[in-house]
């Protein structure tokens, strides 16, 4: 199987998920959560991880230009990891859990666009890795998050078609069976 035929199959599946999420079957779900570990672990390099696997949205890396508003204070700041569900900003002073906020996102086009969010986890530099927080995206509507699920996209499809060998090591096939 190539990266193109697992992506296409993967693509299939998350539209639906995204659009009509009560269409999918218990094994529809399995399935795209196998085949979303498969992509992560490929796209971050990292094995999974059982105790971190609550993820209900795919992330990708990204490099991208933010502004964060958010108890008086705005601040520019680099978004490294985009899901559709939320991103991670890298931060040595990250604001706390709960913490409300609105999100402006640029593309490398120059587009942006503002999501609502709020902070879901967030850590000191330490032992765990560097320091930051995980945004959770909240109100967003249909406009902003074909917004994220075109950057998402693109990245799924550089990372993946552009940069990689033409067949998908066998355990990725597995979930596809």
């Amino acid at each position: 199987m190539t990266w193109a035929q697992f992506l296409a199959a993967f693509e299939a599946l998350n539209e639906r998920k995204r659009w009509f999420p009560s269409s999918l079957t218990n094994r529809d779900r399995e399935t795209w959560k196998q085949m979303r570990r498969d992509l992560e672990n490929h796209l971050f390099r990292q094995a999974y991880r059982k105790r971190h696997d609550s993820r209900e949205f795919l992330r990708v890396p990204v490099l991208m230009k933010g502004v964060l508003l958010a108890q008086a204070r705005r601040e520019e700041c680099a978004i490294t990891t985009l899901g559709e569900g939320g991103c991670f900003i890298p931060s040595d002073s990250p604001l706390p859990d709960r913490t409300q906020l609105f999100l402006t996102l640029y593309r490398a086009d120059g587009a942006s666009w503002v999501m609502e969010g709020e902070v879901c986890w967030s850590r000191r530099a330490g032992v765990e890795g560097a320091g930051g927080m995980g945004i959770r995206f909240i109100n967003a509507n249909a406009i902003q998050r074909q917004s994220i699920y075109a950057v998402v996209d693109k990245v799924l499809k550089t990372h993946l078609i552009e940069r990689c060998p033409t067949t998908v090591p066998v355990t990725h096939c597995q979930a596809t069976a």
